[in-house]
């Protein structure tokens, strides 16, 4: 099953992915506190797969005044 896109989202097959033609330096892109964060899937309890997107203003408590790292504006940080 596929998760509904919002208009302008892109959805990207993990089985097709090719990325060594990409970019890898200057990555700078807008982005706002609405910007789409990262995508967490679930089961769900109906067992239909559901998937929600989770805007960047969601998970700034987790980088800004944590209390265990000091982040800026330069570093890049990967959650999994």
């Amino acid at each position: 099953s596929h998760v509904s896109l919002t208009s302008g989202a892109q959805r990207i097959d993990l089985d097709d992915l090719t990325l060594d033609d990409l970019k890898d330096t200057d990555l700078a892109l807008p982005q706002s506190s609405e910007s789409v964060a990262y995508i967490m899937y679930t089961s769900g309890s109906t067992g239909v797969p559901k998937g929600v997107a989770g805007a960047a203003r969601a998970i700034s408590r987790l980088v800004i005044n944590n209390g265990y790292a000091d982040f800026n504006a330069q570093d890049r940080v990967a959650f999994a």
